[in-house]
């Protein structure tokens, strides 16, 4: 599924051109080296030169299945890839046990696995 996702997507121009980790033949490294050599290409008078890095890992705890699904729609997903997404992060449970204690199921309403 995460192959027909990144087919779909990149067919549709939803991926940014410069996005590189979870790609087939991009990495990190090649991330760091895009951003190298436009911070060499720049840096000279009378031109200043930043950066800004983020760390996304903490979004996927923030995924609102309803918005994604909208968004994947809206960006011309076909409806079965929309669905099985919608799906993957539906209905899900959460239980926690401590020492021995049997856990409660609890909904799990937002974020990804």
């Amino acid at each position: 599924m995460a192959a027909r996702l990144l087919l779909a997507a990149h067919s549709r121009g939803l991926i940014h051109s410069n996005q590189c980790g979870s790609l087939p033949g991009l990495s990190t490294y090649d991330a760091c080296l895009t951003l190298m050599t436009d911070v060499k290409t720049l840096q000279r008078p009378p031109l200043k030169v930043s950066s800004l890095c983020q760390e996304i890992k903490p979004g996927f705890d923030n995924v609102d299945n309803p918005t994604l699904a909208h968004i994947l729609r809206e960006g011309g997903i076909p409806h079965y890839l929309v669905s099985w997404v919608a799906s993957f992060l539906g209905e899900r449970t959460c239980t926690l046990a401590f020492q021995d204690a049997p856990g409660t199921p609890a909904p799990v309403n937002i974020g990804a696995p």
